[in-house]
């Protein structure tokens, strides 16, 4: 690990940007797909940094895969909460609010303010959140029209018996 490394994670529904902060300066952004292959990428690209700290902030649903992802690699990762994040960059009167500037702000954060290392949801609670995920798609894929339940039958199985011709 060092000590003087410091990394920022501003996350999206798509993608993500990754910044280190390296002795106080910050480096280039990077984007990373959101997605298991984007996860593999920068965590190898984290392991190879070894930093001190990874913080990301806790906003919607994206930020958890990634989180969970970083932490079963053995990475120190630090979620904290948006209105503390909110309030540091009210202090630090940064002005313009881009993807690359949150990532920044978020490493900067890390290596200001400390925060403890998150622990992530048990594997029972992650399985029960898959759960309810399956269960919302089925349940949007129910009031979807015929033709539709029947494509997305045909995606998944490559074959639909609605569309073989008796």
């Amino acid at each position: 690990m060092n000590d003087s490394i410091y990394v920022g994670i501003d996350i999206a529904a798509k993608s993500f940007d990754l910044q280190a902060r390296v002795a106080g300066k910050a480096s280039k952004v990077e984007r990373y797909s959101q997605c298991p292959e984007g996860h593999a990428k920068a965590i190898r690209h984290l392991k190879t940094l070894a930093p001190r700290l990874i913080v990301l902030e806790a906003t919607g649903i994206y930020y958890l895969d990634l989180a969970v992802a970083l932490v079963r690699e053995g990475l120190p990762v630090a979620v904290i909460n948006p209105k503390s994040y909110h309030h540091f960059a009210k202090l630090t009167l940064t002005g313009s609010k881009t993807d690359g500037i949150d990532a920044a702000l978020l490493a900067e954060y890390g290596e200001r303010m400390q925060p403890k290392c998150w622990t992530p949801p048990d594997d029972v609670c992650l399985g029960l959140r898959d759960i309810g995920r399956q269960i919302n798609r089925l349940t949007a894929a129910r009031g979807a029209s015929p033709l539709m339940r029947c494509r997305m039958c045909c995606d998944r199985c490559r074959h639909c018996c609605c569309c073989v011709k008796r």
